[in-house]
């Protein structure tokens, strides 16, 4: 079985991504394994509008700093509790809560060492996150 399926649908096109074949990405920029997962939950491809993905966070890792790009971010706490930071503003993000805000905001976020719950990936927080890329006009 592929990691997902695509049909042509009058013009547009519909992905569905299994559950156990859904692509899983480290997030490591500098080799440090520090401890965030992203696991696709639509193909993420060149040109494309949104990018959506469960992120697995370990106890006491963190996006190593803030990022800022273009677009919208919404996010959704499947379980344990977030450590999220909005333009220096801390909040904290328990499960079941959603959050949205411009992605050109400096963001970031991390897992306390607290608060912790079994997943497949072993003691994470875990969260949705859907991030809108720029509409390019004229391409």
């Amino acid at each position: 079985m592929r990691a997902f399926d695509i049909a042509a649908w009058r013009g547009d096109f519909v992905t569905v991504m299994r559950r156990s074949k859904r692509p899983v990405t480290w997030v490591d920029p500098l080799g440090r394994s520090n401890g965030i997962a992203l696991e696709r939950l639509i193909p993420n491809a060149l040109g494309a509008l949104l990018q959506a993905n469960i992120h697995h966070i370990r106890p006491g890792a963190n996006t190593d700093g803030a990022i800022e790009h273009e677009g919208k971010e919404f996010g959704y706490v499947l379980e344990g509790i977030l450590r999220l930071v909005v333009n220096d503003v801390v909040y904290t993000i328990r499960r079941g809560d959603s959050f949205s805000f411009a992605s050109r905001i400096p963001h970031k976020y991390s897992k306390s060492r607290k608060n912790l719950h079994e997943s497949a990936f072993g003691e994470y927080a875990s969260h949705f996150l859907i991030s809108s890329l720029p509409v390019l006009r004229g391409v």
